[in-house]
């Protein structure tokens, strides 16, 4: 049985990230992918779970790989469902996760994303961390949009600079994942944000060879409530 490795925490994650390095997340959506799943946003996809298990054990030099940190005082680590007994949460992925993973790969965090998965993370100190890895930076956000509502993760960056925005589908864009790359590549940006499901995590990896790339998942939402972006719109009408 694979033993489950020392994954390195939040803040040693974007201290690396400020380094230069790109990130590519790995979670239950993509675990479930590569084990022959479908996703909310994705069907199941044999291409897809192949460039998955690639990123997840071979990644580029320049990416980091982010997977759950399987840290018992994480908040939605173990939970016990109270009608059943049942363990819910993270713990019981562990095993399984384990036996995909390459004994051989330095990890981090998937969860700096996932302030949820941390309650010490529900701060504006740890948004203001998130927000230096792109502060000083020509940036670029990759993200969908959902009936016409703005990008969160491009919102909380434009309070602080302007941001190019590359639209992709909100599903299926994995099938645009070549046009997406060559998009990223042309803009000229130092820093590639990206927001897109699954996608974002074989993107940000591919781009991580161009580029410094960060598959940051749904934290938009989160980085607007606590650096004050909900009423951007209307502040810049």
């Amino acid at each position: 049985m694979s033993e489950y490795p020392h994954v390195h925490g939040e803040l040693e994650t974007l201290a690396k990230i400020r380094e230069g390095y790109s990130i590519a997340r790995i979670g239950d959506g993509e675990f479930g992918v590569m084990q022959g799943s479908g996703y909310a946003r994705e069907k199941a996809n044999p291409a897809l779970a192949k460039e998955l298990r690639t990123v997840l054990t071979r990644p580029n030099p320049k990416c980091l790989v982010g997977i759950p940190t399987m840290d018992p005082k994480g908040s939605k680590y173990r939970k016990i469902e109270p009608t059943n007994g049942k363990i819910v949460g993270w713990a019981r992925h562990k095993e399984r996760y384990a036996a995909l993973l390459n004994p051989d790969i330095e990890y981090y965090s998937a969860f700096i994303s996932r302030p949820d998965c941390g309650e010490w993370m529900l701060t504006i100190d740890y948004a203001r961390a998130v927000q230096s890895v792109w502060l000083g930076k020509s940036v670029a956000v990759i993200g969908s949009t959902v009936d016409g509502a703005e990008n969160k993760l491009w919102k909380a960056v434009s309070l602080t600079q302007e941001a190019q925005f590359i639209e992709c589908p909100f599903r299926g864009a994995y099938a645009e994942i070549d046009n997406l790359e060559q998009a990223a590549r042309n803009c000229g940006k130092e820093l590639i944000l990206i927001s897109a499901g699954v996608t974002a995590t074989c993107l940000a990896n591919r781009l991580s060879r161009h580029v410094q790339s960060l598959d940051l998942g749904s934290i938009g939402g989160f980085l607007c409530k606590m650096l004050g972006a909900e009423n951007w719109s209307e502040a810049n009408k």
